[in-house]
């Protein structure tokens, strides 16, 4: 996309609870991604990276005329090369190894994950390493009024007890695949 400069990445298993006008406009100074911190510290470690942030690949603000700049398709290719039978998480890891010194964290309302209650997402955020963890107040605000929540735990297409559940069948019935997800969901 030679023509976009900036873009936001959602997974398919996210819900979009506010306008994104914020996020877009979120002065990335110079980082190439902003996303939401993950706990696979061990993903990095096999490359001898360690103490570093991991970001989870499922929510993220991307500058892509920084990473054009950066030839950064040709260094993620080279690192596929190198490494191709051992990456686990394939383009998270590959995202966080090449780009380590140019990552850094979102606001965690964009992309808070859908934990089933404010302690587990707690839990998640006490084992951030500490220079990286998000602030616990906003980070329970977050919480409590996401912006975007990812699904990487229980599925609502899959699980009735998943958070959201009732959120995400509502946006779901709006789309002209609502028939085939529900044939092929555990409802």
């Amino acid at each position: 996309m030679p023509h976009i400069d900036k873009i936001i990445y959602l997974d398919g298993d996210t819900i979009v609870f506010e306008d994104l006008t914020d996020l877009i406009n979120l002065d990335m100074k110079e980082y190439y991604i902003l996303g939401f911190l993950d706990n696979l510290f061990w993903a990095l470690e096999m490359y001898k990276i360690r103490d570093a942030m991991v970001l989870n690949t499922g929510v993220l603000l991307m500058d892509l005329k920084a990473l054009r700049d950066f030839n950064a398709t040709e260094k993620f290719r080279e690192f596929m090369n190198k490494y191709n039978n051992s990456v686990v998480q394939e383009d998270q890891t590959i995202i966080n190894v090449v780009l380590q010194k140019y990552i850094n964290k979102l606001p965690p309302k964009y992309g808070i994950w859908g934990f089933d209650n404010k302690q587990l997402a707690l839990e998640h955020n006490k084992i951030q390493r500490p220079k990286f963890k998000y602030n616990n107040e906003i980070y329970k605000k977050a919480f409590d009024h996401p912006a975007i929540v990812h699904f990487t735990g229980s599925k609502p297409f899959n699980n009735k007890n998943a958070p959201y559940y009732l959120d995400w069948w509502n946006y779901a019935k709006k789309t002209k695949f609502y028939e085939k997800i529900y044939k092929y969901s555990l409802n």
